[in-house]
């Protein structure tokens, strides 16, 4: 199934033929064109005392790139738990080893999932539900909040 990336009124987009297109600026793109709330009466958020929208929304700000360089230099500590694994190099970069380990666990769960479903092609697989999981909680979650130290 091809349809994690579709735009708002359902039309299916191809999706990013790599790792690096669904997790850097392509998916930053596709996000803040295709799902960015830009009104604050559409946004189903709860702000917390002191928050807004306008101190929040962030959907024209460029996208910034900082990322891929500390992906490209990652601290020894998430190499021995990532290896090459992009998911588990950001999560770790943007949380901390434990949000490393956690990717990697569902990249794991992922590939199992995706040999146990070979041949069923009438079966939605687990690896779209997840995979779609970890693309709307990486997009929509604030970005400032779960990475600060490249959303300057």
């Amino acid at each position: 199934m091809n349809d994690d990336w579709i735009q708002p009124d359902g039309t299916p987009l191809p999706p990013p033929a790599s790792d690096e297109e669904r997790l850097f600026s392509s998916a930053y793109d596709y996000c803040t064109t295709n799902w960015c709330v830009s009104n604050a009466a559409d946004s189903i958020f709860e702000y917390g005392t002191g928050e807004l929208f306008s101190s929040i929304y962030q959907c024209d700000a460029p996208y910034s790139g900082d990322i891929e360089s500390q992906v490209e230099n990652p601290p020894f500590e998430l190499v021995l738990i990532c290896g090459t694994s992009l998911a588990c190099l950001v999560d770790g970069l943007c949380g901390d080893a434990t949000d490393a380990e956690q990717a990697l666990a569902g990249e794991e769960l992922i590939d199992l999932s995706q040999a146990e479903s070979l041949g069923s092609a009438t079966n939605v697989s687990l690896i779209d539900i997840i995979w779609t999981s970890i693309v709307l909680y990486f997009l929509t979650s604030r970005f400032a909040n779960i990475c600060p130290s490249i959303a300057q």
